[in-house]
């Protein structure tokens, strides 16, 4: 059928009760594209109705030119990006017709994929209705007419700004360009001179104009490298092993680590962070009293416990901000981190840091606690694995320090030397004792006892429901599209629907991460649809080890 066809079917069945608008499942022509309805809603109030629109490359202006994945996900991120501006300008159709909304980054998303050679669109339809009776003219409107227009309008050759598509094309190729860089070269991450990293608050992710202020690399921490597009391009190398952000409140340390945090994913022209890279496997880690923890080798950490239980299987259904944080390292480290990112204001002070003074006023068998400062250069020479710390409150970081960075008024200064110079005077800080790390292979057993623990939601990018227990996953700044928090409950109602069943980590975390590299975003969906996003292994088995329905085998 065409959309004449569709039209006159949508209007004949204007004040029908609105079960009748499943009589156009089906497939309709658009001139060059095609349409599918892929389902239905049974009413008005139910999850929305589910299109596929499907565009021959040909069409599109994007077959004549191989494209390599970098390129591939810009080019499919401008042309979702268009399409969402399109709906929001023209409410008579965007009312009706969603796309999954953009953020800065540019994510692997299921919205809108290039491949085979055909452009596939995923739509949600919320068809309108008057009361339980169906509006079919409002439906027409922007279905059969609204639909076509949009196609013409932004996915067709000549309808969309090829300028505007080249340098979205060149950002991504530019990150991806760099994260290898950052690999070769051993670092952490490189954050480019004129990079703009304030925010406009806490809850906007979109850059600060007014007063923001560029970054500068101090000439001690300066590298120049070369990228495809932007060139000879000068910044700031954070080299591996242990560095710290220092200085006031309010001068910029912990955006500096945010940006980092995201560095992981190429961002959008105009952004202030497009040549920022840090290492793909940094996790930020922190304090989340509360949370479970199952069967994880503490002993790093923790001497004894008071309870007499055995730190070598820590267990716990509400853990302290001490044990959680440690619980998140020793996690992080398994699921294949290389770069832990902290910040002291989220972290636990009992599990950072122990001062000369407390240690004097207390007997090493009444501190369990091993803390975290005494171990960070261990982690980095026995293990591999770096850390950016952000400090700001007490020099005892010093002991550890490879370097510092002091952020004054959003500009970085190297302070390193003056670091050495006072751990000079400071003197040896106390040793941790000895201690073997745990292997990074831990396998938990999944067991849902009952139908409510397997109703898994998602609420948002960071948080994912199971049963009546939720799973916090607000410590990862990874996480920053809600369609990522829909992808990994997909993936946690996929392991409850086979039952009983053993989930070996990291092996489980990265062979999931590794099926929805192959297959798309919407490798663990039983439907077609348009709001899942990529996520990591590292945020896969963060969500794993958080659950509360498992518990160690053996």
């Amino acid at each position: 059928m065409d959309m004449p066809g569709l039209e006159a079917g949508l209007r004949a069945l204007d004040g029908r009760p609105y079960p009748a608008y499943r009589d156009l499942r089906g497939r309709y022509a658009m001139g060059v594209a095609t349409l599918d309805i892929l389902h239905v809603q049974p009413d008005p109030f139910a999850p929305a109705s589910r299109l596929r629109v499907v565009v021959p490359l040909e069409g599109t202006g994007l077959s004549g030119e191989p494209l390599s994945p970098a390129s591939r996900l810009a080019s499919e991120d401008f042309l979702a990006r268009g399409v969402e501006s399109w709906l929001r300008e023209r409410p008579e159709v965007g009312s009706i017709v969603r796309i999954d909304p953009s953020v800065q980054q540019m994510l692997r998303r299921s919205a809108l994929t290039i491949d085979g050679g055909r452009l596939s669109l995923l739509l949600d339809a919320q068809l309108p209705a008057r009361g339980r009776r169906i509006e079919g003219p409002r439906a027409a409107e922007a279905l059969a007419r609204g639909l076509p227009r949009m196609i013409r309008e932004t996915l067709l050759a000549g309808s969309y700004d090829a300028s505007a598509l080249r340098a979205h094309r060149a950002a991504s190729e530019d990150h991806a360009s760099l994260l290898g860089i950052v690999e070769e070269r051993g670092w952490v991450a490189f954050l480019a001179d004129g990079s703009r990293l304030a925010r406009r608050s806490g809850e906007e992710d979109t850059p600060l104009e007014a007063g923001a202020v560029p970054l500068i690399a101090p000439e001690e921490l300066a590298a120049e490298i070369v990228l495809p597009h932007a060139g000879r391009t000068r910044g700031t190398a954070i080299r591996r092993g242990v560095t710290l952000l220092c200085g006031g409140g309010f001068h910029g340390k912990s955006t500096l680590l945010r940006a980092l945090a995201v560095g992981i994913y190429p961002h959008i022209p105009g952004d202030g962070r497009e040549r920022i890279a840090a290492d793909p496997t940094a996790c930020m880690v922190r304090a989340e009293d509360g949370r479970a923890v199952t069967g994880v080798d503490l002993r790093p950490f923790l001497r004894c416990l008071p309870d007499g239980s055995d730190p070598a299987a820590f267990t716990t259904r509400n853990a302290s901000g001490a044990t959680s944080q440690a619980a998140a390292i020793i996690e992080a480290i398994g699921s294949g981190c290389r770069t832990l990112l902290i910040d002291e204001d989220t972290s636990a002070t009992n599990f950072l840091l122990r001062d000369p003074w407390m240690g004097r006023l207390l007997r090493p068998e009444q501190e369990p606690i091993i803390p975290l400062l005494s171990r960070l250069r261990e982690i980095h020479e026995r293990l591999g694995v770096s850390t950016v710390l952000v400090v700001g409150g007490s020099g005892e970081a010093f002991r550890v320090a490879d370097r510092a960075i002091v952020m004054d008024a959003y500009r970085p200064r190297d302070a390193s030397a003056r670091v050495a110079e006072l751990r000079g005077e400071m003197g040896q800080g106390e040793a941790p004792p000895e201690t073997s790390w745990p292997s990074r292979h831990r396998t938990l057993l999944l067991r849902a006892t009952g139908p409510e623990d397997r109703r898994v939601r998602s609420l948002g990018p960071r948080r994912v429901t199971c049963g009546r227990s939720e799973i916090d996953l607000s410590a990862s700044h990874a996480l920053v599209h809600a369609s990522q928090g829909r992808t990994l409950a997909m993936i946690l109602e996929s392991w409850i629907a086979e039952g009983p069943r053993e989930i070996r980590l990291p092996e489980g975390a990265v062979q999931a991460a590794e099926r929805i590299a192959r297959e798309g975003p919407g490798a663990f969906s039983r439907h077609q649809r348009g709001d899942l996003a990529e996520v990591r292994a590292q945020e896969i088995a963060m969500m794993a080890n958080r659950m509360r329905i498992t518990k160690v085998d053996g």
